[in-house]
């Protein structure tokens, strides 16, 4: 992430820095994420707090889901008047500002963000305790999906990791790769050019 919101997000939870304390409003919202500001609902609930109304809160999310930081742009000025009806100064609002625009290139929809975590989550815990099987579904799901682009690092990271490749056989190989003995991938019929999953079979 360019903002470098990641990087103060893992020093935070390893204890090398406090969370971040801006505002009783921008404290009180972002709670549960250690003062950093990283779903977009808790940027429309931060505008909504200042004085946005639920419309233009919205349209500010949109707007950053986007990643529209033009249009996000549009709504400083008000923005910074809201906060100084509050009676904060312009260190508070400058940084509520950068916060806002910031949140235009990272900020994340927070059920696609937990979604996003499981499935990274699983997908590390197979890769780690079924490296094999993983791989060889990983390879056949580039062929598949025409994805070809990274099957030499895929390839060069299972013979890293010391698995072997044996050669397509008319009798033994599937469409799918797959895997033979815990260190051994059969290549499929899906990795052979100009055969379709109808001629494999």
């Amino acid at each position: 992430i360019t903002s470098g919101t990641d990087r103060e997000y893992i020093d935070i939870i390893s204890n090398n820095r406090p969370p971040t304390k801006i505002c009783r409003e921008y404290d009180e919202i972002m709670k549960d994420t250690y003062g950093i500001c990283i779903y977009q609902e808790q940027l429309m609930k931060l505008c909504v707090a200042f004085g946005f109304t639920y419309e233009e809160s919205y349209a500010i999310k949109k707007a950053c889901g986007k990643k529209n930081e033009e249009e996000v742009s549009m709504y400083v000025d008000k923005f910074k008047n809201l906060i100084k009806q509050k009676g904060y100064g312009l260190d508070i609002q400058n940084k509520l500002v950068n916060i806002l625009l910031n949140s235009a290139s990272y900020s994340f929809n927070k059920s696609h963000a937990i979604c996003y975590a499981i499935l990274v989550y699983e997908s590390a815990w197979l890769k780690k305790h079924y490296n094999t099987i993983f791989m060889a579904n990983l390879l056949t799901n580039m062929y598949e999906n025409k994805n070809k682009d990274n099957v030499h690092n895929i390839v060069e990271a299972c013979k890293k990791n010391g698995i072997n490749f044996i050669p397509v056989d008319i009798n033994k190989s599937d469409w799918e790769f797959k895997q033979c003995g815990e260190k051994t991938i059969r290549i499929g019929f899906c990795a052979i050019p100009m055969i379709g999953k109808r001629a494999a079979e």
